[in-house]
Formats: structure tokens, sequence, C-alpha cells
């Protein structure tokens, strides 16, 4: 959510997802669409 996002950056918190969470995720969409043929 963006007001996270921008809460987090005020309070010079880290990010709630990590680089690799975020890899893993668009890996297993990646591998979705090229299995459902798109």
């Amino acid at each position: 959510c963006m007001s996270d996002t921008l809460d987090r950056l005020a309070r010079k918190a880290p990010p709630a997802t990590s680089i690799d969470d975020y890899v893993a995720a668009m890996s297993l969409i990646d591998a979705a669409y090229e299995k459902a043929g798109r």
C-alpha cells in the first residue's frame, strides 16, 4: 500500500518486503503467465 511505503520512508524504516521476496513473487507470476501461454 502506498501510504505504508510513504510512512516507512518518513520514519526511515526498512521496506515491508525485501527485494528477494519481490523477485520470488515476480518469478512465480512470470511462471504462471508462461504456463498459461501468455
